[in-house]
């Protein structure tokens, strides 16, 4: 399935046609009225068409989908999120493009990032201690700097988890917090419980190992943006 991350302009292809399967607008653009949440979703109600309404209360709990609450003629007065309901099937096209646009900036954007990524590698790991890597990587914002060497080190752990050896779908960047450094790549279990979190106990004695011996203390890498609020 064409993700929008992957390859934007494919998913924006797919979600023009979608939404004007879903919406079925007439020549002009007139369509099924529709809601657009924040995040891009689409709510038509076939049962209920909504011609005379022109805001919706949305709301959502942590973690859910937006849902609508209610729909009205005039805007809501209250305190709570609301957005138009649309009547053509401009609003829905044009926030696909703009997704798309900006999917395509983030991959250019990582692209590069992973030039960052290959020269290093190619260049080897010994060179990574050179206080000219260190001052490059550090010169970077430090989302990127932390996107570079987080994929640096799961280059170096061969894509394991520092501490308990397996190989999870994504890893993250742990430091020690009182001498602000690196000290490698954790999966999401062993990071959540380096923090105090579920499955610490359990954990515990490969998390010690780890601490005693980090594979990015070699480098000596302080933690990019750990001062920042």
């Amino acid at each position: 399935m064409t993700t929008r991350a992957s390859d934007p302009d494919r998913w924006l292809a797919q979600r023009c046609a979608w939404l004007r399967s879903t919406l079925e607008p007439d020549p002009v653009g007139r369509c099924r009225p529709y809601v657009l949440t924040p995040d891009g979703a689409v709510y038509t109600r076939p049962d209920r068409r909504w011609e005379d309404r022109r805001w919706a209360t949305i709301n959502r709990s942590p973690g859910e989908a937006w849902r609508i609450v209610r729909t009205s003629t005039d805007r809501p007065r209250t305190h709570s999120h609301s957005v138009p309901v649309h009547h053509t099937i401009t609003a829905a096209e044009r926030d696909a493009r703009t997704r798309a646009r900006q999917a395509r900036a983030t991959l250019r954007r990582l692209r590069r990032w992973q030039d960052d990524v290959d020269r290093a590698i190619f260049h080897g790991a010994h060179t990574w201690t050179s206080i000219g890597f260190r001052d490059f990587v550090l010169g970077m914002p430090a989302p990127q700097a932390r996107w570079v060497l987080l994929r640096l080190l799961a280059h170096l752990q061969d894509g394991r988890c520092a501490s308990c050896g397996t190989t999870p779908e994504r890893l993250v960047l742990d430091h020690d917090h009182e001498s602000g450094l690196i000290r490698g790549a954790l999966c999401d279990g062993c990071n959540g419980a380096e923090g105090g979190g579920f499955g610490a106990d359990r954990r515990e004695l490969r998390l010690v190992a780890y601490r005693a011996n980090p594979p990015a203390a070699m480098f000596g890498w302080p933690f990019p943006g750990a001062g920042e609020r």
